[in-house]
């Protein structure tokens, strides 16, 4: 659970510097990448195909609702 713990500081990091004592879903967005882009691992066919772990996880992120 180490990287939910970081992506959640993060993300309130985030909300402070913005003024808010309250995380919203695009505090979390724009965390998301330096938190787990560096945890994905791809098969080297995907690399070679040119699929980056940026472009993976752009496209979780893109994928996922953002609650209201």
């Amino acid at each position: 659970f180490p990287v939910t713990i970081g992506l959640l500081r993060m993300a309130k990091a985030v909300a402070g510097m913005s003024g808010r004592d309250y995380v919203i879903p695009e505090d979390v967005q724009d965390v998301v990448h330096a938190v787990l882009c560096h945890r994905f691992l791809l098969d080297p066919e995907r690399e070679l195909s040119g699929v980056t772990a940026d472009l993976v996880l752009k496209e979780i992120i893109q994928s996922v609702p953002v609650p209201r």
